[in-house]
């Protein structure tokens, strides 16, 4: 599910490493090039797809990670599919 992020205060503790993936907790979090506008992506199978345009470890980061795992736990509750 792809989005355009709107500003929030939400934050995420999050380890940054030099990978083109990170785990964290259970959440694959994933570098890719993403369609314009699509900041984030969340994937089935507890995959995150963030854009390589993001800078590393930054705030926006965060809160892309923080909004695309919302919709991980939605799907895993079965409020949210993906079709």
């Amino acid at each position: 599910m792809a989005f355009k992020m709107k500003r929030t205060k939400a934050t995420f503790p999050f380890k940054g490493e030099d990978h083109d993936f990170v785990h964290e907790g259970d959440y694959k979090i994933v570098r890719k090039d993403l369609d314009e506008g699509v900041l984030g992506e969340a994937e089935n199978g507890k995959v995150v797809n963030i854009d390589v345009s993001i800078p590393k470890g930054s705030k926006k980061e965060k809160e892309v990670i923080t909004h695309e795992i919302h919709h991980q736990e939605e799907m895993n509750d079965g409020v949210l599919a993906l079709s």
